[in-house]
């Protein structure tokens, strides 16, 4: 599958904000070839998958937790890479919890998030746990962002959908190896290279390489 020529959808999101959620609820209604949803969510690599709607393909892109400080080693590595796909991305999908107030963490992303010229969608998660939804909503709009969705678990994201086809159409069709293709694991010990092989393979930073073991935490997929 050739990823580099679709339209990419990144979504970011602080801790626990029902990101992950959000990504799993577009796989199960819009993947283009339906498997098995892992329940993990990403800790350092992250997720993609191809999504279709109505003709138009999308690489979606679910990124581990965004981290405003990043401390060690393993967290500026990770923020290096998530900004990357931000730069290559067409539109990001910004999640935030509906049923909290807008906090410093939120204000920093939001003026992080300025830097880059790049359509955006904020996406106003949990919404079926908040009663006053209008008016919360009305204060998430001073943000100042024209693109705003609530999503809650029960929605299908259609209408999220129409959005994203009106503001980045995507008619490029993926190409999909058929049943010839050579599936290849990499197997080792902690700190044996694994990372460096497969990135080399791929040619593009695709896993976290590091000096500290259990950099990769999940199992990484790629074509």
């Amino acid at each position: 599958m050739n990823v580099e020529k679709d339209k990419k959808i990144v979504i970011l999101g602080l801790s626990q904000v029902g990101k992950t959620a959000f990504y799993r609820k577009l796989i199960k209604n819009y993947a283009l070839n339906q498997v098995a949803i892992l329940k993990t969510s990403p800790l350092i690599n992250y997720t993609e998958r191809i999504i279709q709607f109505k003709n138009n393909y999308y690489s979606l892109v679910d990124t581990p937790a965004f981290i405003l400080h990043p401390q060690t080693e393993i967290e500026k590595a990770r923020q290096e890479q998530v900004e990357k796909l931000i730069k290559k991305s067409d539109l990001i999908f910004w999640i935030i919890d509906l049923s909290k107030p807008i906090d410093q963490g939120t204000e920093k992303l939001n003026k992080y998030l300025r830097k880059f010229f790049i359509p955006k969608i904020l996406i106003l998660s949990k919404s079926d746990l908040v009663e006053q939804k209008e008016y919360q909503i009305s204060l998430f709009r001073m943000l100042g962002h024209n693109h705003l969705y609530s999503f809650s678990v029960s929605e299908d994201g259609k209408e999220l959908m129409e959005k994203v086809v009106d503001l980045i159409p995507s008619q490029f069709l993926p190409e999909i190896m058929g049943e010839n293709k050579i599936k290849i694991a990499i197997f080792g010990p902690p700190n044996s290279g694994k990372s460096t092989l497969l990135n080399y393979l791929l040619q593009k930073n695709r896993s976290l390489v590091s000096p500290v073991a259990g950099t990769t935490q999940e199992p990484i997929k790629s074509y």
